[in-house]
């Protein structure tokens, strides 16, 4: 009986012993290295956790295509690109796009799912560690060793329970954030859809009313304008040569006529033949006769401009002397007393229009100038000095300063 007591006294002196070697060891080991199984795990779960919490939070704002191209690797992401560069169909590469998408979707959330079954799995272990340690703690032996080593398990369950918390935390705000992004999307195409409706609807009734207001417009101003009836010219009285006549105005009138009247260019000059009499008519039959025409003016019609029949008409008929008369009036112009600015306009625009008179533009600023009545010379003097100034521009501004002030 003391041979059993005595060997058990030494088994359990041994394991003391044992017991004891090996809590000095975890001592030391705890000292230098603060412990494999508690500092530096905890450290490392928090380092990794960090490191998890921070790939989510940059992941949030991508779509569920890109956190799901997260998962592949590049090998997997190169053998897609080259497979989409060999296809020449623009479809079928995309149909398999979509397929590759699809299948890298289905592999994150598989792979999620799994992650939640291995959090949930391990929240057991620790729940079935924190029993041991209840279990533990009611046995009256061994205590503070057991204690020591249910605190390692202690510090590794809560790393658990923080990733676990985390990652549900994060799973929770992307899936609401994801959510909150299909909402609002789906309020911008509503608002969009709904602002696009209405600007068809003022289009559609701002081009109805337009057409009608156009088409009232129209209807009216139908009713009150008059037909555009052609145009009733007087034939131009015949022109035959002699001194009394003036070619300058008959020519006029005979382009007037012809314009007016939409005649063809091969039956201008014979239009222009039949208002012509006497020396003249026989002038344009010798024309007719030298283009070799004989006496066909139709003929010669066709083949001759109206301007060249015109020139050849003013240089035998014109007179010469007539721009040396109108140049002569211009420089006399002054020595009449002219008490209306309106009839001075008038005569020195009829001399002004006589061709070759000879008058300069400065001439005939200060003609007109010195011929005004004395009481608009003050007040247009500075004027009549400006560079540049024109005959017609000082003309109509003293005309209209005259008929302002009843000086006319």
């Amino acid at each position: 009986m003391k041979r059993v007591q005595q060997e058990e006294e030494e088994r359990r002196k041994a394991a003391e012993a044992e017991a004891a070697a090996e809590e000095e060891k975890e001592r030391m080991r705890i000292e230098s290295g603060e412990g494999s199984s508690g500092g530096t795990m905890k450290w490392e779960t928090d380092t990794e956790l960090e490191k998890k919490i921070s790939e989510c939070v940059a992941n949030l704002s991508l779509g569920e295509d890109e956190e799901a191209e997260s998962y592949v690797t590049k090998d997997e992401k190169a053998a897609l690109a080259a497979e989409l560069a060999a296809m020449t169909d623009p479809m079928e590469r995309r149909e398999r796009e979509d397929e590759q998408k699809l299948a890298w979707n289905l592999r994150m959330k598989r792979e999620k799912k799994k992650r939640r079954e291995e959090v949930n799995k391990m929240t057991a272990e620790v729940a079935k560690v924190q029993e041991c340690r209840a279990e533990v703690l009611a046995q009256p032996d061994d205590k503070a060793k057991w204690d020591k080593v249910l605190g390692y398990l202690e510090v590794l369950s809560k790393a658990w329970m923080e990733e676990r918390q985390a990652s549900w935390s994060q799973d929770v705000a992307l899936s609401a954030m994801r959510s909150g992004f299909r909402d609002f999307a789906r309020e911008i195409v509503t608002h969009i859809a709904g602002e696009v409706k209405q600007l068809r609807d003022n289009v559609g009734k701002f081009s109805e009313g337009a057409i009608q207001g156009a088409k009232v417009a129209a209807a009216v101003e139908g009713e009150g304008r008059p037909r555009k009836d052609p145009v009733k010219l007087k034939f131009p009285d015949a022109y035959g040569g002699k001194k009394d006549e003036n070619f300058d105005n008959w020519e006029a009138s005979v382009n007037s006529y012809i314009y007016l009247h939409h005649i063809l260019m091969e039956e201008q000059v014979l239009v222009a033949f039949q208002a012509l009499k006497d020396e003249a008519a026989s002038f344009a039959r010798s024309l007719a006769h030298t283009a070799g025409c004989e006496n066909n003016l139709v003929a010669y019609s066709k083949v001759t401009p109206l301007s060249q029949f015109l020139r050849l008409l003013k240089e035998r008929f014109a007179d010469p002397t007539r721009g040396i008369r109108a140049s002569a009036k211009l420089q006399t112009i002054h020595s009449r007393q002219w008490r209306s600015a309106k009839a001075l306009k008038g005569t020195m625009d009829d001399l002004v229009a006589v061709p070759n008179h000879g008058v300069t533009e400065p001439q005939l600023v200060q003609l007109f100038y010195r011929a005004i009545p004395e009481a608009l010379r003050g007040h247009f003097f500075d004027k009549s000095q400006q560079a540049g100034i024109t005959y017609d521009q000082l003309s109509r501004e003293v005309v209209l300063y005259a008929s302002y002030h009843f000086l006319a």
